[in-house]
């Protein structure tokens, strides 16, 4: 079955913003592989104002896209790789050299991703919970390109990282 092009509809006398800013969920999970380049590219192919995305670190300290705790979605929402463990605690060769959902796509690293979101377009980043307290979101995610402010928030807080 085609897919037909999202289309937001306001009612003509409500008070909302006559644009509102769409934004791609996991980088528009709903029809790509989600957290991929490929999903990345494929949102801002499909008119997405925006791309929002997860991030955590590997073992080595790395920081990769990638949204659930474990690769193989034990106990979580299924196995979207075909990698094994938990993201934290695994290698970045591991987790990078995982396929998310079957496809070709892999795991990728957040600089391979913001390097596949023209200027244009607003990137928002999640950071997901390593399982430590020892975080440090400014450090983990480095200086976006350019000095582009990226969003950064974690359910609870939003804040921008130059």
């Amino acid at each position: 079955m085609a897919r037909r092009p999202l289309t937001l509809l306001t009612p003509a006398n409500s008070n909302t913003v006559a644009h509102p800013t769409v934004f791609a969920h996991r980088g528009f999970a709903g029809k790509y592989p989600e957290n991929t380049v490929g999903a990345v590219r494929g949102a801002v192919a499909d008119g997405a104002d925006a791309v929002e995305i997860d991030v955590q670190p590997t073992a080595d300290g790395d920081v990769v896209v990638f949204h659930d705790r474990r690769l193989d979605g034990d106990g979580e929402s299924g196995a979207l790789t075909d990698g094994t463990g938990v993201v934290w605690e695994r290698p970045t060769a591991a987790v990078t050299a995982a396929r998310v959902l079957g496809t070709d796509e892999r795991v990728p690293l957040l600089a391979d991703v913001l390097a596949a979101v023209p200027e244009t377009v607003t990137v928002n980043v999640e950071l997901k919970n390593p399982g430590s307290d020892d975080t440090r979101p400014g450090e983990a995610l480095g200086v976006p390109r350019d000095g582009r402010p990226a969003a950064a928030g974690n359910h609870s807080s939003s804040r921008c990282v130059r």
